[in-house]
């Protein structure tokens, strides 16, 4: 069976065949009614799947204990995290757990597809090669890098019964590392440009005519001073004294707009 129950709807407790043996799921989140129920519905051999929200997975309390005692008695085959804002009543992230009677093997497969989607417009869905991916990696119950792996009873424990998926899974894909040559080209680049640029903005300042003999003093100790910078930042190659070179320039091109407009 496959079940979509209404998310964390409140119920009114109340102890019955279906949930003997379990504690009762708080009044205010019925998560665990639904899963309960549907397993008791369950043949011998039966399997359900529920999509439910995340809370399930780690939240306290009476919800605690029914998940550590679900997973004690060997019910949960796998726990699976899907992308987030896939249907149209709420964007949170949801996961699927699967149930199983009669399981052969006491591992349970968490699968991570969180980053498994496309956008289409304001929804995000799965691809029909996505999905396949799941249900080719729940069938083969394989472990693939940053996607799937089995854990195990003990780890689970080791872990106080908590099945956030980022506890098992590391889904982190590190930065690549830049190419040392193509860097040194890149910023000899930023180099040469920012020469070049400042070049162009000493042969403006040379051209502006200040209308006072003290303004046109101190503008011609400026350019000075400026030439001057651009010739000893021509050995320039750390990344900060590039830095400090775009930025010189950054404020006299503010310096020559402001003589400019005045």
């Amino acid at each position: 069976m496959i079940s979509n129950p209404p998310y964390s709807q409140s119920w009114v407790p109340q102890m019955d065949a279906r949930f003997e043996g379990y504690k009762l799921a708080p009044k205010s989140k019925a998560d665990f009614a639904f899963i309960l129920d549907g397993i008791h519905s369950l043949n011998a051999t039966g399997t359900a799947a529920f999509i439910l929200p995340h809370g399930v997975l780690f939240r306290g309390q009476a919800e605690g204990d029914i998940r550590r005692k679900l997973i004690e008695d060997n019910l949960l085959d796998a726990v699976i995290g899907l992308p987030s804002n896939l249907f149209t009543n709420t964007s949170i992230p949801v996961c699927i757990l699967v149930f199983k009677k009669n399981r052969t093997n006491t591992d349970i497969l968490f699968i991570d597809a969180q980053k498994d989607f496309v956008k289409n417009k304001n929804k995000n869905i799965m691809t029909s090669e996505q999905v396949e991916k799941v249900i080719k990696a729940y069938k083969d119950r394989a472990d693939i890098d940053r996607y799937s792996s089995n854990i195990s009873m003990s780890t689970i424990l080791d872990n106080d019964y908590n099945l956030n998926i980022p506890r098992y899974i590391d889904s982190f894909e590190p930065e690549e590392i830049p190419d040392a040559v193509q860097l040194a080209k890149e910023l000899n680049k930023i180099n040469r440009e920012s020469r070049t640029l400042g070049l162009e903005i000493a042969e403006m300042l040379k051209q502006l005519v200040c209308t006072d003999p003290d303004s046109q003093k101190e503008h011609d100790e400026f350019v000075k001073e400026f030439t001057e910078f651009l010739v000893s930042s021509d050995s320039a190659c750390t990344v900060e004294e590039q830095e400090a070179v775009i930025k010189k320039i950054e404020d006299v091109k503010k310096y020559l707009l402001q003589k400019m407009f005045v």
